[in-house]
């Protein structure tokens, strides 16, 4: 067996990026972005008022107060997209909205609430500074500037920024279709009558829902029954796809039949069982350049595997950074026993108490036991060769 960096480092060493495509941007939430994004223009464009209220020399409110305003006379009114073609003289004033360029003359803001005006006349009742309640030209982002980087995970900010410059196409990665296979004599559909020695076809949902929210298509290929002929016929299906990921049949059972079914069709195998728990039984292979996860059966080994392994691959594979984890140190609340010398993946609730994470078990670690990660919103990671961690001890831990 190999470890789970070795294994990672496997893996992402045979991962190639998908391509790249011009999307609209309404089209663009959650891809991720294949070219650089500079700036042709200065954002804002033109000092421009940040406050309802008047334009203003700032030198003509100096001493103005509640008790002694000063009285300037208002010569025009402007709204936001309006430009006015006055200029703000000694003792003068432009009544502004929100937003509206600046007028020659000006070069300062006095909030609405802090006058008292009078149809031509305005009492100015705070003194304001050179620039106050103005939005300066390119304060937001400059010309030429560099404003999102490539590999960057498109959000909605993003999209608001790309649409402010004027970006209505862009180029992103390729969404990587991934095929989902689960194996198994024992499995049935979700909506089938339940018979007594089956199980119920919940890794397809969950493992779907993982691809989809790393940012890739999901494609179902259904259940294909423990019988070496039918996988093979199976995995040949799925070379429209980018990636596949099987479920069950790994491990060393009579009917685990994936790992000899990836050879026969011509996979090279990369690895087979690595030092985790859980997720012993994970397979990685390459057929025809198409990356192959074999991951375990059970729930939890198959959720915490795709976690740990396939996620970072599959965001390598859409061009962003593949190894950063959310990862943080945090204090264990209980004690943890255990003599297995693998690399372990506690799920957790973790929270932030006082000036610390702190990381509570969410019940018994069992595999199967999928409520496990229903509750979880972390993975504690334990060392290879840890014993007994011990209430206190600080881990790390990846927040999920």
């Amino acid at each position: 067996m190999i470890s789970v960096d070795e294994a990672l480092d496997i893996i992402l060493d045979n991962i190639r990026p998908v391509g790249t495509e011009k999307t609209n941007i309404q089209d663009a939430l959650g891809g991720v972005l294949a070219k650089d994004i500079c700036s042709s223009v200065n954002i804002p464009e033109y000092d421009n008022s940040s406050m309802d209220g008047f334009a203003v020399r700032a030198q003509d409110t100096k001493g103005a107060s509640v008790n002694s305003p000063k009285t300037l006379h208002v010569v025009d009114q402007i709204q936001a997209g309006i430009f006015s073609k006055k200029t703000v003289e000694q003792n003068q004033a432009i009544q502004i909205m929100t937003g509206s360029i600046m007028p020659r003359g000006s070069n300062a803001v006095v909030m609405a609430e802090d006058t008292e005006f009078d149809e031509e006349i305005v009492h100015i009742k705070k003194q304001v500074n050179e620039s106050e309640n103005v939005r300066k030209v390119g304060e937001n982002i400059k010309k030429g500037s560099l404003v999102i980087e490539k590999g960057k995970v498109l959000d909605a900010a993003s999209l608001g920024v790309l649409a402010s410059l004027g970006k209505s196409k862009i180029d992103v990665s390729k969404k990587p279709r991934v095929a989902l296979l689960i194996t198994g004599d024992e499995i049935i559909e979700i909506d089938e009558p339940f018979v007594e020695g089956k199980a119920r076809n919940s890794n397809a949902y969950a493992l779907s829902a993982q691809i989809e929210e790393t940012g890739c298509i999901s494609v179902n290929k259904g259940i294909v029954r423990d019988d070496l002929d039918a996988i093979k016929q199976k995995l040949k299906e799925c070379r429209d796809c980018d990636a596949i990921i099987t479920c069950g049949g790994v491990s060393a059972g009579n009917y685990d039949f994936v790992k000899e079914a990836v050879e026969a069709i011509g996979g090279e195998i990369k690895f087979h069982k690595i030092k985790m728990k859980p997720g012993k039984p994970n397979l990685f292979a390459i057929w025809n350049e198409i990356p192959i996860f074999g991951l375990p059966g059970n729930p939890v080994s198959s959720m915490v595997s795709f976690e740990i392994l396939v996620k970072p691959a599959l965001q390598q594979m859409m061009g962003c950074p593949s190894t950063i984890r959310n990862e943080i140190d945090t204090i264990l609340n209980e004690d943890f026993v255990t003599h297995d010398p693998r690399q372990h993946f506690l799920r957790a609730q973790t929270r932030w108490e006082g000036n610390r994470y702190v990381s509570r078990l969410t019940g018994p670690q069992g595999s199967g036991i999928l409520n496990s990660m229903l509750l979880a919103n972390s993975l504690v990671i334990l060392p290879e060769n840890t014993q007994k961690a011990n209430k206190g001890d600080t881990f790390k831990a990846i927040l999920l």
